[in-house]
């Protein structure tokens, strides 16, 4: 016979706490570390329970309901999926490396201010340093700073536009802002030799790209365009930019 612990018993039966109060239980202990012991119900406690609260038609009819939302979930995963296109991943991809030189394009108050952005990685991890937008300008109300962590809610690296969470401690508190990204071709050409062992895993890397003095042509050229959201409600929160890969000297 099956067995549901509390959390798969209010899930697959329609159940809440008050109802599974008074059915009989197992604890099971998961071993040391674990938390405290689980409680699991047996399937035919829970079917019997489910059927005295909503009626065999009401049941059905619960169950019926789910089945049709989880199917439309497949689809559009399906869907979500297969509309995924793979230029969008690998020009994204190429983001990782090279510092790019950014400049404000809005508000207008702050519009030409100069900010860097920078992919030590993708996604990045939030190490300290690895990946950041900075706006070091200390004179402008759009100085900010951003740690580049993971990506926010269901962004990923096949998205026209990327969405990334950022952190920044200031003055002992720590704010949590937003940065949105995409990867175009550029608007200008603002390609630059650089050697041909620039490239780890097909990819440009900071450091190689940083040193490189010779070599071949570099990829078709691209930009970045996209938001910062600095999650601070001082000076100008909100940002948005426009930039070119940095070359190296």
């Amino acid at each position: 016979m099956a067995q549901y612990s509390t959390a798969e018993a209010k899930r697959e039966f329609f159940l809440t706490t008050d109802d599974l109060r008074d059915l009989p239980k197992q604890s099971i202990y998961c071993g040391f570390g674990t938390g405290p012991p689980m409680k699991v119900y047996d399937e035919n406690d829970l079917e019997e329970a489910a059927l005295s609260k909503h009626g065999r038609a009401g049941l059905a009819k619960k169950r019926a309901a789910r089945e049709k939302r989880e199917s439309n979930k497949r689809k559009r995963e399906e869907e979500a999926a297969a509309a995924v296109d793979p230029a969008v991943a690998e020009r994204n991809a190429k983001i990782v490396g090279r510092k790019w030189d950014l400049h404000i394009t809005s508000p207008e108050s702050v519009a030409g201010t100069k900010a860097e952005l920078v992919f030590g990685c993708l996604p990045p991890t939030g190490w300290p340093g690895e990946s950041t937008i900075d706006c070091n300008d200390y004179s402008s109300p759009a100085s900010s700073f951003g740690n580049i962590h993971g990506f926010k809610g269901k962004s990923s690296e096949n998205d026209s536009e990327m969405k990334f969470v950022t952190k920044w401690k200031r003055g002992g508190r720590r704010y949590t802002g937003t940065l949105s990204v995409q990867v175009k071709p550029s608007d200008m050409d603002d390609r630059k030799p650089h050697s041909k062992d620039d490239k780890v895993n097909g990819h440009l890397t900071k450091e190689n790209v940083e040193n490189s003095s010779q070599g071949m042509e570099d990829d078709s050229p691209l930009m970045v365009v996209g938001r910062f959201d600095t999650g601070i409600n001082d000076g100008v929160r909100s940002w948005s930019f426009k930039g070119y890969r940095k070359h190296a000297e």
